[in-house]
């Protein structure tokens, strides 16, 4: 994964897929701050709610995964009868190409979650720096408004 981008692309439905970079959307031009600010609640939302559904996903996975072990194991204990040890068992477990699958697609989704975890993390960062610009600039412009009108008064 790259610095300069994070591609987020997310299948909802198989005929609708959804992309974004989160790097360009976490970028504060100091031109639009105000846009910006307008913008962050949405882009924020729409980042949390892939982040629940990940976390969804995942922990749904996660449960599949230990009914498939269990499910494995009972079998397996059945074939080769109370002679085996429970760790050979485990390792014949290990080697099913449904689990491994299953496996592969529960660590995609984990990372998927942990990914958007810290990309709606610094959401919230962005928005304090957001703030905090726009409340200095307001006060720059105040204190320019201040001089300029002390210097007009002086004129008169």
């Amino acid at each position: 994964m790259s610095l300069k981008s994070i591609p987020i692309v997310i299948r909802l439905h198989s005929h609708q897929i959804e992309s974004a970079d989160a790097m360009k959307d976490l970028a504060i031009d100091k031109h639009r701050i105000d846009k910006a600010l307008l913008k962050q609640p949405a882009t924020y939302a729409w980042y949390a709610a892939l982040y629940s559904e990940a976390e969804a996903k995942s922990a749904e996975l996660h449960e599949r995964q230990e009914r498939m072990e269990s499910k494995l194991f009972r079998e397996y204990m059945r074939k080769v009868g109370k002679s085996r040890r429970v760790s050979d068992v485990k390792h014949a477990i290990m080697k099913d190409k449904d689990y491994l699958r299953l496996r592969d697609r529960v660590l995609l989704w984990d990372n998927s979650a942990r990914v958007l975890k810290h990309i709606v993390r610094a959401f919230d960062q962005r928005l304090s720096v957001l703030q905090s610009y726009s409340a200095n600039q307001r006060r720059d412009w105040r204190a320019e408004d201040e001089i300029n009108s002390k210097k007009h008064h002086r004129e008169r």
